[in-house]
């Protein structure tokens, strides 16, 4: 390390630039890194339900639609809004990958001379008929008939999103839909990252000025921050990467553990200068260097196996998260040790840089440390009894509506479609029945009609529709259910219209086989498969109800759906968006405990190797998982809900925390060889407990923006890593240094004290 540290202050000038013509060259690929929009990249890779929601889409067709409203003061059935409503649909049919849409222009009727509105059928009576039918009705209009909508289907939703917003825009309409949302979640993300960017290198300019009261420092921290993001994003681009709404904290993520490091480093640089330890300048720049080799190395190494525990995930975009820190991370480390020697040569005067060991904090820090561990000892065990109590009771919600803020548009149309139109969460049920042989059929009447048709042609009875309709019965009556469309809603209407007279077998399937190829692909092929015999029930669920806890709703209608199956001799299954992104949240909470738990063994073993002692790789376990503990305790406590965001803080702050303990312990396992015990706690604190205490008030401050943010995930996700930052350092200042009095091996500190005063 020594020969490669002098080659690189001797040759500083070629190293700094051929390193940045190489850097150049990555960076010049970061700006074509795409941002992820997909709704699919939230789900489980293999996820068992997964399969079955792919099965659900081959045997029903594409479920993912769009919803296009148009809310209106008065009745959407007048001859202006019709009109109006036509309008719109010819502009929709304009749009290149737009496969098919639903309204109450098209909406197939049966009690009128036409087949529908387009078709010339008069507006009264088809209101009448509409209105009449549940299969319609919080569907594509709304009870008090003042919202309609078009539900539009697309095997590529995404494709044709900018063409419906503008269309929405110019006509004062309302888009929604899975598709919507996940679009509007990376919008978000676009303009943080943005906005947040530049603001994020303000106030880090701003906070290294303050600590260090030199231009040329904060530019050295700008330069190695802003160099190193735009190198790693190339590399990432050129590993065919992608930003997705729950990676996109990897921006902000990488120019706070980089600037992290290079304080640090500069630290220990100004410490020198200040303190004129050396005279040379080359000689205090390998100086620093050298010293904080090892505690840099062991704490990206550290810092990377925090982020890596994020491959476990099963989830691609956190999954992806963890690879994506993991070399932005290192390529940080690397970049400061190959420019710094050359930036901290070039400028001739550094003697206005300002470095200050006596802050009162770390003053009190350190007397507390020192004096008052009982209260602090108390305070851990009162945490961790706490911990055990509350952390089980941990959960993570899925609410969508409730990731935008109140005044935002896409949270007033998702609202307006809850409440209106039959909820946004799609949740479908699958149903099949068992061992059927089409029994509701005698042996004379199948002779008679087999000749003109086939058995499948008489699979739907009676007995089954009235099954299906119990079913959607029971699930009409939970408050969390808006729309609910089956085979069995239609049947429902024709009953209306034959006289209030339940369908035999026979008209049944008549009906059903002399229906237009176009209806059937509207009203009947979403909810019944004619070849593989399986029903669906289409739901929706109100997604913005701040009563519905999705885990514990699914989890109750799989149970009483269950025993409905049992009575009914049915195969009955769940699918949809709604199973799969619970499925996702729920697999992220065991999975991250379960991760968490090698993370810790992981960095234990790596303690070990670099402090070479078991007490202080005891000790420092203790001092990052207590404080960590008290975030999710306090997280439980309140009932905070995690999401996609904030449930990765976990493995994110472990793998910073650790830093902090490294550095500590690194230097006080040199204060010690030539103080007391009491005196090298104080010196430590004064020294890298300052580089501590910068680092952490500039992370601080960085995180501080993301409350600007527009997208409520990363408003909490910046808020709990503000929080979990503050509780690492003070885990640093005053549990880990009281924990090192408390077990202080005086044979194994006596040795080194002696080597160091003989040195």
């Amino acid at each position: 390390m020594q020969k490669i540290i002098t080659f690189l202050i001797n040759k500083a000038k070629n190293v700094f630039y051929l390193s940045l013509f190489i850097c150049l060259l990555f960076s010049f690929f970061a700006f074509k890194i795409q941002i992820e929009a997909k709704s699919t990249s939230f789900f489980l890779e293999n996820d068992k339900d997964l399969i079955k929601f792919n099965k659900s889409i081959q045997t029903f067709g594409e479920q993912d639609f769009l919803v296009l409203a148009y809310k209106n003061n008065d009745s959407v059935f007048t001859q202006k809004n019709i009109d109006f409503l036509k309008k719109i649909k010819n502009e929709l049919e304009q749009i290149k990958g737009v496969d098919s849409t639903l309204s109450i222009l098209n909406a197939p009727l049966f009690l009128n001379d036409e087949k529908n509105i387009l078709a010339g059928a008069n507006i009264k009576k088809a209101q009448e008929e509409i209105m009449q039918n549940n299969f319609y009705v919080s569907n594509i209009i709304s009870k008090d008939l003042k919202v309609a909508d078009f539900l539009i289907y697309s095997k590529n939703p995404n494709a044709i999103l900018s063409d419906l917003r503008l269309l929405a825009e110019q006509n004062g309409l309302i888009l929604g839909g899975i598709s919507v949302i996940a679009d509007d979640m990376v919008s978000y993300v676009k303009s943080d990252l943005k906005y947040y960017g530049i603001g994020l290198v303000i106030l880090l300019s701003l906070a290294v000025f303050i600590f260090f009261r030199s231009y040329y420092f904060v530019f050295i921290c700008m330069f190695i921050c802003l160099i190193s993001l735009f190198t790693s994003t190339g590399i990432l681009y050129l590993l065919d990467y992608k930003i997705t709404v729950i990676s996109s904290n990897y921006v902000a993520l990488v120019l706070i553990i980089t600037i992290s490091v290079v304080i640090h480093l500069l630290s220990h640089f100004a410490e020198l200068q200040n303190y004129n330890l050396f005279s040379d300048r080359k000689q205090k720049i390998r100086h620093t260097l050298l010293a904080k080799a090892k505690p840099s190395f062991y704490a990206i190494l550290t810092t990377v196996v925090g982020f890596l525990s994020l491959v476990f995930s099963g989830i691609k975009p956190i999954s992806e998260l963890g690879v994506m820190m993991s070399i932005g991370i290192c390529i940080s480390l690397l970049l400061a040790y190959l420019f710094l020697p050359y930036l901290l040569l070039v400028k001739q005067d550094l003697s206005s840089v300002y470095f200050s060991k006596k802050t009162k904090f770390l003053a009190f820090c350190a007397n507390t440390a020192i004096y008052h561990r009982k209260i602090i000892y108390f305070i851990c065990v009162l945490v961790v009894f706490s911990a055990c109590i509350l952390i089980p009771k941990l959960s993570a919600e899925n609410s969508f509506v409730n990731y935008f803020k109140d005044s935002s548009e896409i949270k007033k149309g998702l609202l307006l479609i809850d409440e209106n139109l039959g909820g946004t969460l799609p949740l479908d049920v699958i149903i099949s029945f068992k061992n059927d042989n089409n029994s509701s059929l005698e042996d004379d009447e199948l002779s008679e009609f087999e000749a003109e048709f086939n058995n499948n042609k008489y699979y739907l009875t009676p007995e089954k529709i009235s099954i299906i309709s119990k079913i959607q019965d029971y699930l009409k009556n939970n408050k969390y259910i808006g729309s609910s469309l089956s085979l069995a809603s239609l049947s429902e209407f024709a009953k209306n219209i034959n006289n209030n007279k339940e369908l035999d077998t026979f008209l049944m399937n008549a009906l059903l086989n002399n229906l237009d190829e176009d209806t059937k692909k509207q009203i009947i092929y979403p909810y019944y498969n004619e070849k593989t015999k399986e029903f669906r029930i289409a739901l929706r669920i109100i997604d913005s109800s701040k009563e519905l806890r999705r885990a514990e709703f699914i989890k109750e209608l799989k149970s009483d759906l269950s025993k409905i199956a049992k009575e009914n001799n049915l195969n009955i299954e769940l699918s949809g968006v709604m199973i799969l992104y619970n499925n996702m949240l729920a697999s992220l909470i065991s999975s991250q405990i379960d991760t968490l738990n090698v993370v810790v063994l992981s960095i234990f073993v790596l303690f070990l190797i670099i402090f070479k002692n078991i007490r202080f790789s005891i000790i420092g376990i203790l001092a990052n998982v207590i404080p960590l503990s008290l975030l999710f305790t306090i997280i439980a406590f309140f009932d905070l809900k995690l999401d996609l965001m904030s449930i990765t803080i976990a493995a994110i702050s472990i793998g910073i925390g650790v830093d902090d303990i490294i550095h500590y312990v690194h230097r006080f396992k040199q204060e010690i060889k030539q103080n007391s015990l009491e005196k090298a706690i104080i010196k430590s604190h004064q020294s890298i407990g300052s580089a501590l205490y910068f680092t952490t008030c500039t992370i601080c401050l960085g995180f501080c923006l993301m409350v600007s943010s527009n997208f409520i995930p990363t408003i909490y996700f910046g808020l709990l890593t503000l929080m979990v930052m503050i509780l690492l350092l003070s885990g640093s200042l005053f549990l880990l240094p009281s924990l090192i009095i408390t077990f202080y091996f005086k044979g194994y500190f006596k040795n080194e004290s002696k080597e160091g005063r003989q040195k």
